[in-house]
């Protein structure tokens, strides 16, 4: 490969060592080596091992720790006698026992993630000079690896049993002996992938760290493209450079998770399955009450997010008595999971998603990242980076897609406009943040602030939302004082003269007290019998929503087709036109429809003029009405009111601030209306 690159005008000089880069007004202009400056705009870091002490002289926090991995080569096999090929056997992977094996001409070289984690401090790791004589913890000359800095004294006590294991499964080794082995340094992250990317902080500064030899060719390229024109091939975002939030670039977490993924390289991973160390970290202010209720947390960005309450075990029966007093039916029973399907996962889960559909829940959604736009050129700024249109009156809610320089999908963001220079935005992570911050005006005119831990957020979903929160404000929280996709500061709280503003940057004191009231006020009998519900049964009512989520329809390589198309929502496609992931409506009618000679036009028409919907459409949408009044299922609530504190996504059934009206329609009614706007099919 370098003589490839040699021979397409790439220079390499050895023996070179940085000392720092020359970095103005942000940019990258120089690095400083042992042998002089050279003047550059791009500085590529792939030191491996040796790249947090790099990026440090840049100013450049890379989160990667060393570890080293036992690898040994044995003594001529004399079932290989003669061999004159590298390599004819393929590699062999021992999963059970987190080894592997590698022909070696007429010798097997042998792998081991058995061993416990051995940590190298970037800073321990030797020179050149102090490796080939030797010292702090290097092989000294001699052999094939002996000098390398990368290169530690080999554990034996840690090779005993994996050599045990390499018998067993080979025998032919057993007449033969380790010739020379060493503990190999490499690097681990706290999610297992690689760290690529260029610096926000220091641009011209690119990190290409973490890289295993397997991944090296396709980093190589992705990077190339990366840099030449500004954006690769692949959709990088789990292995991009600022996907961490800050705490995640402590060496002491760095090294605690990189650790536990060291031992679990060969493991075969639940998707959901946490890492059990160090938690927890960040917690809301509803912890120790969500434990209380028995509470099954995971954890995301360090946050612990419960999933399910235990405390509700018993809601499934209950609900179920409840309808079939009410002559509707009996549910149907919740399928059985198998072990590995069930793992993480109760049929809680179910029934938390049915009480929200018939009742009220509350859900805590205080780890959803929350941003705060502000400043005279706000509005700009938001428009220019996403697809519909923000330029709407104090108080609106609008969803929205962020878009790249290409036209395809970073994000999809909710954006509450809570004053004529201030906004309030749900994004999905530390990556949003990122993008925004790097097209953030240099005038001053735009200030974006991570408002996360400053805010808890309180989802109250269902059709009896209402009526919950009516019995904790004075303000005017029904269908007509508060409108669909709405926001606005009110008062909650417990008697006339102790109402607190829902959108306050409170303490977390504060938000325990109101979650305290919040179920002191459940036990009207309107409202009685509501559970705490969180993550999970959010998750399963997502999807009685046309709505995208995270993954294939969000990826960079999706364009969108009708950007600011009235606030609607976009039609997706692949970047090549190839494939629609939602098939184009026709062109909206009039969204009020036209007056019928004998009055009331029919329902039908009111869906085909409120949604573009076809002939055929409307078919389907009372097939599937149809279809569930046989099954005799629970009917989608039509006087559903979702109300948030604070701010989150409404299509993830959250919020966008204070309190955010994100479903609701006029009055209880027992005709099937549809899910969009309400009205009767």
């Amino acid at each position: 490969m370098a003589r490839a690159a040699t021979e397409g005008g790439a220079r390499f000089h050895g023996g070179v060592g940085v000392t720092g880069f020359d970095v103005r007004a942000g940019r990258m202009h120089a690095v400083d080596t042992t042998q002089g400056r050279i003047a550059c705009e791009a500085v590529l870091c792939c030191a491996g091992i040796w790249g947090t002490r790099i990026g440090r002289l840049g100013g450049v926090s890379i989160p990667v720790q060393p570890l080293a991995h036992q690898y040994a080569r044995t003594t001529p096999i004399a079932a290989l006698s003669g061999a004159d090929s590298e390599i004819t056997h393929p590699i062999l992977r021992h999963q059970d026992r987190s080894m592997y094996f590698r022909q070696d001409r007429d010798t097997y070289g042998v792998g081991s993630y058995q061993h416990r984690s051995i940590p190298l401090s970037a800073e321990d790791i030797p020179s050149i000079d102090e490796a080939r004589a030797g010292l702090r913890g290097a092989r000294a000359s001699g052999g094939l690896w002996g000098g390398q800095p990368s290169v530690q004294s080999f554990t034996e006590e840690d090779f005993k049993q994996p050599w045990q294991d390499a018998v067993d499964l080979l025998p032919a080794l057993r007449d033969s002996d380790i010739a020379e082995a060493m503990n190999g340094l490499f690097l681990f992250t706290s999610d297992g992938m690689p760290v690529l990317g260029e610096s926000r902080d220091v641009r011209g500064f690119w990190v290409a760290e973490a890289v295993w030899v397997t991944h090296s060719g396709g980093v190589g390229k992705v990077m190339a493209e990366w840099i030449v024109s500004g954006k690769p091939s692949v959709d990088l975002r789990q292995a991009d450079l600022h996907r961490f939030e800050p705490f995640q670039h402590s060496p002491s977490y760095v090294l605690a998770r990189g650790s536990q993924n060291f031992q679990e390289v060969y493991d075969i991973i639940h998707p959901l399955q946490p890492l059990a160390k160090p938690r927890p970290l960040r917690v809301s202010p509803f912890y120790a009450r969500q434990r209380e209720l028995g509470g099954f947390f995971l954890e995301a960005l360090g946050w612990e997010r419960p999933h399910w309450y235990e405390h509700n075990a018993g809601l499934l029966a209950e609900l179920d008595s409840e309808r079939s007093e009410r002559s509707e039916g009996r549910m149907l029973a919740v399928p059985e999971r198998d072990e590995w399907a069930g793992r993480y996962w109760s049929p809680i889960v179910a029934a938390e998603h049915l009480a929200t559909r018939e009742r009220v829940a509350l859900y805590d959604m205080t780890p959803l990242k929350k941003l705060e736009v502000t400043g005279w050129g706000a509005l700009a700024f938001l428009q220019h980076l996403t697809t519909n249109d923000l330029d709407r009156s104090v108080g609106a809610v609008t969803y929205t897609l962020m878009l790249d320089e290409r036209g395809g999908i970073r994000s999809d963001l909710t954006v509450a406009r809570l004053g004529p220079t201030r906004f309030q935005v749900g994004v999905n992570g530390p990556l949003d943040l990122d993008w925004m911050r790097r097209h953030q005006p240099d005038d001053g005119s735009v200030v974006i602030r991570d408002v996360t831990a400053a805010l808890c957020c309180v989802g109250l979903w269902g059709p009896r939302a209402r009526a919950l929160l009516s019995e904790l404000t004075d303000d005017d929280v029904s269908h007509e004082g508060f409108g669909f996709f709405r926001a606005r500061e009110i008062f909650v709280g417990g008697g006339a003269g102790d109402r607190h503003a829902a959108v306050l940057r409170r303490r977390a004191r504060v938000g325990a007290v109101h979650l305290r009231r919040l179920r002191a006020a459940a036990v009207a009998p309107a409202v009685r019998g509501w559970p705490a519900a969180w993550r999970r049964a959010g998750r399963t009512r997502r999807l009685q929503r046309p709505a995208a989520g995270e993954g294939l329809p969000l990826l960079g390589d999706r364009h969108v087709d009708r950007p600011h198309a009235g606030g609607g929502r976009p039609v997706l496609r692949a970047a090549d036109g190839r494939r629609r992931l939602h098939r184009p409506r026709r062109a909206r009618r009039a969204r009020r429809p036209p007056a019928a000679a004998a009055g009331v036009p029919h329902p039908g028409r009111r869906v085909q003029a409120r949604h573009g919907l076809g002939a055929g459409a409307l078919r389907r949408a009372r097939g599937r009405v149809r279809d569930q009044r046989r099954a005799r299922l629970p009917r989608r609530p039509v006087d559903g009111v979702r109300l948030s504190l604070c701010l989150a996504r409404p299509w993830r059934s959250t919020t966008s601030m204070s309190a955010m009206r994100l479903a609701s329609a006029p009055s209880p009614c027992t005709i099937p209306r549809c899910g969009g706007c309400g009205a009767e099919l």
